[in-house]
C-alpha cells in the first residue's frame, strides 16, 4: 500500500464498512480516493497506534503507545491520558462491550474501565493476573477474557462492575475470575502480544486465542464450572512462633487453643483441599469478637494476630474454588486468651488496699514537698546570684579595664597632638585595645548564652579560639575529637571555668613554650571529659616543682578546675614539649558515651528492579542486615512512583532498564516528591551518558550490579551519612570525562594538605574504608575530613566535591 507505514499493528472495520489501520506511523483510513493517514500533525497524541474500537455513538477509540487513549469524532481528536485518570499512557488492547463499556488493556498499568465519564483501574492487587494486557474479548455470556503474558483469564463482567462501585466508594475488593493454563489444555500459559485483532469470536460462538506456541479455541458453553465447594482445613496453630497444635493428616484438626496473657502473636495456618486448581483458591477469615468484617486473604494461607485482648473468640476461615464457589461453612477454631493476673479479683483487692495506703503516705508528705520546693527555689536563686556576680566581675575586671585604657589613650592623643609619631602609636594601641575588648565581650556573651550549654558548643568555642590564636602566632594546630559529640549538657559554671583554663594553656604555648606545633585532644570517659593540650616547645622545665606551681597562670588554671570538681596536671610531652591535662566531671545524669557505630534508627530501604530472581535475592539480602529495614520491592517505575512518595524510605536502589518508565526518568519524577530520599542507581550500564543522566536527574550514587555484597552494604550506609558512593570504575569514568573536557586538577587553596589527599582519593573512586587504609588513618577521621571538605567547598555530595576539585 503506497504511502502507508510498513508495520501495521491493528485492523478494524467500523459499522459503516470503513476500514481503519493502526500503524507505527499513525492512523490510516481507507477512502474512495485512497488511503488517508492521521498523525500527530492532525491532533493524534502519538503516531504508534496499537488498538482500535468503535463507540456506541459511532466515535472511534484509538489506543497509542506513549500517547494514551484518543477519541476521533466529527473529524477531531481528543485524548484521555494518565494525567486525566487513565491507567497508563501505553494502551495495548481495546474492547467495547455490548453495554457500552470501554475496556482498555495497558502495558504495565493493568486493565481500565471507561464508562459514564469515569475511570476504574484493575491491577494484580484486585486479582488481575498481570498488569500487562495483550488482548481483550467479550464472549457474549457475560464474561470478559483477558490475555496476558501470565496466562488467559476469564472474568465475569458483573464482578468488574460491582468492584468498580466498591472502589469508587473507597472500599476494596477482589475480582471473581478463572485463570486457564497448561493444566486446562493450553499449550503454554503465555499469550501473544502486540496486534489487533489477536483474539476473536467465531459465528458459532467459538473463541479463538493465540499463544506463543500456537492457536487455541474453546466453546464457552462447554466450560463446566466447578460447583463443588472446597473443603477447608486448619493445619497448624503457632503462638509466639512455637507450634501449639498441628494437623498433618494424622489426627483430627485443632478445635481450640488457649493463649497465656503474655502471648504476643497468634498465627493460624489453613488450606483448601481443592486438588483441581489449588493455586486459584481464595480465602476469607475473621476472628469473631475481635474483627467485625471478613478479611480478604486472597491465596494467602495464614492469618496473623498481634496482642489479642483477653477474652473468648471464634476464628472462622472459608474458601472458594477456581470458579468462585464458596464453602460458607469453612473451618472453625475456638480461641481463648487468659486474663492477666493483674485483672483478677485478688489482685484488684490488693491494689485497692495499696492505693489507700498510698493516699495516706501522700497526705503525710505533701507538707514536706512544699518545703522542698521552697528550698529548690532558694538554690536556683543562689546559682543565679553566682552567675550574675561572675558576669559583673568579668565586665568590671575586663571591659572596665579596657575602656579605661581607651579613655587614657584618648587623653594622651589630645595632649600629644603636636607629635604625629606619638599620636600614631596611641592610635595603634587604641585599635589593639578595641579588638581585645571585642574579643572579651564575645567571650562574656558566649558564657551567658544558655544555648551554648552543651559539650559540642564548648569544644567548638575552645577550638575556634585555639585556631585563631595559634594561627596568628604561626603555630600549626591539630584537633583530635570524635566525629559526632553526644548532646551532653554542660553547666554554665563548668563551661566558663574549663574554657578559661584551656585558654590559659593555649596562651602559654605562644608566650612561654616557643612551639611550632600544637595538638588538642578531646577524650570522653565514663562520667567525665578530658582535654589534652600538647606542644613541641621547650617543655615544662621547672614548672612542675612546688615553687612553679604557685605562679599566677598555673594557679589560676588549678583553682578554676578545683572550683568545678576537676583536676589539672602538667608534665613533659611523650616526645618533647609539654602536655597539659584538664579533666572535669560531667553531670551524673549524663549517660556513658560510646562512639556511634551505626545510626540510631535503622536505614529504611526500597528496591526497584524488574528481574524477578534478582529482585527476590536482593530483598532477602537487605532484609538480613542488622541496621537495615527493608520496605518494598517494585517491579516497574510506575508502581514505584505510586508507592515511594508515601513510604519515604531513606535509600532506594534503582535499576535503569525498567519496563515502561525507565529508571532515570523515574528518579527525575521521584526527587520532587521525596526530596529526602537518597537514590543509588544499581545497574549494568557503565556508559558515560547513563552515568551523567542519572546523576543529573537526582541520583546520589551509581553502582554496578556486580558490586560485591559487602561493598553494596557499605555504600548504603555511606549515603545515609551524607556520602555519594560510586563503583571505582564509574568514578574513574567521571574523572576521565572531566579530563577530556580540558580541566586538570589543581590543589584547592583553602584545603589543608591532608584534606587535599582525601579529596584526591575520592576522585579516584575509593570508598571511606579504602581511603583510611591508604592514608593510615581511622574510618571516623576520614568521615570528619569529608565533612570539613563539604563545608569548605560548599557542596553536599561526593560528585559535587570531585567536580569542583577537578575544575580548579
Amino acid at each position: 500500500m503506497s504511502g502507508l507505514p510498513s508495520v501495521v499493528l491493528a485492523i478494524f472495520e467500523d459499522h459503516s464498512g470503513q476500514l481503519w489501520l493502526g500503524t507505527q506511523g499513525g492512523l490510516a483510513v481507507r477512502q474512495a480516493e485512497g488511503w488517508k493517514l492521521f498523525t500527530t500533525q492532525e491532533g493524534l497524541t502519538a503516531d504508534f497506534v496499537r488498538a482500535l474500537a468503535e463507540g456506541p455513538a459511532g466515535c472511534l477509540w484509538i489506543g497509542t503507545v506513549g500517547g494514551g487513549l484518543n477519541r476521533f469524532e466529527n473529524g477531531r481528536f481528543t485524548a484521555l491520558r494518565k494525567a486525566d485518570g487513565a491507567p497508563s499512557d501505553n494502551v495495548s488492547a481495546l474492547c467495547m462491550d455490548a453495554d457500552g463499556v470501554l475496556w482498555v488493556g495497558t502495558d504495565g498499568g493493568g486493565l481500565g474501565r471507561w464508562h459514564a465519564g469515569r475511570w476504574t483501574r484493575y491491577t494484580t492487587r484486585e486479582g488481575l493476573i498481570s498488569n500487562s494486557v495483550g488482548y481483550l474479548l467479550e464472549d457474549g455470556d457475560g464474561f470478559l477474557w483477558v490475555g496476558s503474558n501470565a496466562g488467559l483469564q476469564r472474568v465475569r463482567k458483573q464482578s468488574l462492575n460491582d468492584l468498580a462501585s466498591e472502589l469508587a466508594a473507597g472500599r476494596t475488593g477482589v475480582l471473581v475470575g478463572r485463570v486457564y493454563g497448561k493444566p486446562d489444555g493450553l499449550p503454554i500459559s503465555e499469550c501473544t502480544l502486540g496486534s489487533q485483532p489477536a483474539a476473536c469470536r467465531g459465528r458459532d460462538g467459538t473463541l479463538w486465542f493465540p499463544t506463543i506456541k500456537g492457536l487455541v479455541s474453546v466453546r464457552p458453553e462447554r466450560l463446566v464450572p466447578n460447583q463443588q465447594p472446597p473443603p477447608v482445613l486448619i493445619e497448624a496453630v503457632f503462638v509466639d512462633g512455637q507450634p501449639v497444635q498441628t494437623n498433618r493428616f494424622r489426627a483430627s484438626p485443632p478445635q481450640s487453643v488457649t493463649l497465656r496473657p503474655s502471648a504476643e502473636r497468634l498465627e493460624i495456618q489453613y488450606t483448601s483441599l481443592n486438588l483441581r486448581a489449588p493455586k486459584q483458591a481464595r480465602f476469607r477469615h475473621r476472628l469473631e469478637g475481635h474483627e467485625s468484617s471478613w478479611t480478604e486473604a486472597g491465596n494467602d494461607r495464614e492469618a496473623r494476630y498481634v496482642k489479642i485482648p483477653p477474652g473468648h473468640y471464634r476464628f472462622q476461615v472459608i474458601a472458594c474454588n477456581e470458579d468462585g464457589v464458596w464453602n460458607e461453612t469453612g473451618s472453625v477454631l475456638a480461641v481463648t486468651v487468659l486474663v492477666p493476673f493483674w485483672r483478677t479479683w485478688w489482685f484488684v483487692s490488693g491494689a485497692i488496699l495499696a492505693l489507700l495506703g498510698t493516699v495516706v503516705v501522700v497526705v503525710h508528705r505533701v507538707s514536706t514537698q512544699r518545703l522542698q520546693r521552697q528550698l529548690e527555689v532558694l538554690h536556683r536563686q543562689e546559682a543565679l546570684d553566682r552567675d550574675r556576680a561572675r558576669i559583673a566581675r568579668d565586665i568590671h575586671d575586663q571591659l572596665g579595664a579596657s575602656l579605661t585604657q581607651v579613655a587614657l589613650l584618648g587623653e594622651m592623643v589630645e595632649s600629644d597632638k603636636d607629635s604625629p609619631d606619638e599620636v600614631a602609636g596611641h592610635a595603634r594601641q587604641i585599635a589593639l585595645t578595641a579588638r581585645e575588648t571585642t574579643r572579651v565581650l564575645d567571650e562574656i556573651v558566649w558564657t551567658v548564652n544558655p544555648s551554648n550549654d552543651t559539650l559540642e558548643g564548648l569544644i567548638n568555642y575552645i577550638c575556634k579560639h585555639a585556631q585563631e590564636y595559634l594561627g596568628v602566632a604561626g603555630v600549626r594546630y591539630r584537633l583530635e575529637a570524635p566525629a559526632a559529640l553526644p548532646p551532653i549538657p554542660i553547666p554554665p559554671e563548668v563551661r566558663h571555668n574549663l574554657f578559661l583554663a584551656a585558654k590559659e594553656a593555649v596562651t602559654n604555648i605562644v608566650r612561654h613554650a616557643h612551639a611550632t606545633e600544637a595538638r588538642l585532644r578531646l577524650q570522653l570517659e565514663e562520667g567525665r571529659v578530658r582535654i589534652e593540650i600538647e606542644d613541641n616547645g621547650r617543655g615544662p622545665g621547672g614548672a612542675s616543682n612546688p615553687a612553679a606551681q604557685t605562679r599566677n597562670g598555673l594557679k589560676n588554671i588549678r583553682r578554676r578546675l578545683e572550683d568545678v570538681g576537676g583536676t589539672f596536671t602538667l608534665e613533659p610531652g611523650p616526645i618533647a614539649g609539654t602536655l597539659v591535662r584538664l579533666t572535669v566531671p560531667l553531670p551524673s545524669s549524663t549517660p556513658r558515651h560510646h562512639p556511634p557505630t551505626r545510626p540510631d534508627m535503622p536505614i529504611t530501604i526500597s528496591l526497584v528492579e524488574d528481574n524477578d530472581q534478582l529482585r527476590g535475592t536482593l530483598s532477602r539480602l537487605l532484609a538480613r542486615v542488622e541496621d537495615f529495614q527493608f520496605l518494598t520491592a517494585y517491579a516497574n517505575g510506575e508502581d514505584a512512583l505510586a508507592g515511594l512518595p508515601q513510604e519515604r524510605p531513606d535509600v532506594v536502589l534503582m535499576d535503569i532498564n525498567l519496563p515502561g518508565l525507565n529508571g532515570v526518568e523515574c528518579v527525575r519524577r521521584l526527587k520532587p516528591l521525596a526530596p529526602d530520599t537518597q537514590i543509588i542507581m544499581l545497574t549494568v550500564y557503565e556508559d558515560t551518558d547513563n552515568i551523567f543522566n542519572a546523576l543529573a536527574a537526582g541520583a546520589t550514587g551509581y553502582l554496578l550490579k556486580r558490586t560485591p555484597r559487602a561493598e553494596l552494604i557499605d555504600a548504603i550506609r555511606d549515603v545515609r551519612r551524607g556520602g555519594s558512593p560510586m563503583t571505582a570504575h564509574i568514578a574513574r569514568k567521571v574523572v576521565q570525562s572531566f579530563q577530556r573536557a580540558g580541566t586538570s586538577p589543581q590543589p584547592t587553596e583553602n584545603l589543608s594538605e591532608r584534606e587535599q589527599q582525601v579529596l584526591d582519593c575520592l576522585s579516584q573512586g575509593l570508598i571511606y574504608k579504602e581511603i583510611a587504609e591508604k592514608l593510615g588513618i581511622s574510618y571516623e577521621t576520614v568521615h570528619t575530613y569529608i565533612r570539613r571538605i563539604y563545608e569548605k567547598l560548599q557542596v553536599r555530595t561526593r560528585t559535587e566535591a570531585v567536580a569542583k576539585f577537578l575544575r580548579r
